[in-house]
């Protein structure tokens, strides 16, 4: 038999699933991203010494300083 609200509890569900999911693709902001080989370099040297192989599928990103975040700060 055809139940209303457990017809609208479905949908309320199943909309909250599709906005959770579409947020995962906004973009995280204005700013140029940059692959943080720091973070890499982290990563690989810890691989290399525990003998794991690491395969980067998507290397990691980082917003690209500013120009006034690049220089030392002068107290």
């Amino acid at each position: 038999m055809y139940n209303p609200s457990r017809f609208s509890r479905l949908a309320v569900r199943a909309a909250l699933l599709l906005v959770a999911s579409l947020t995962g693709c906004a973009s995280s902001g204005s700013r140029e991203q940059v692959v943080d080989t720091q973070k890499i370099d982290l990563v690989e040297h810890w691989a290399q010494r525990s003998g794991v192989t690491v395969i980067w599928v998507n290397q990691p990103r980082r917003a690209k300083p500013e120009p006034a975040e690049l220089q030392p700060r002068n107290q």
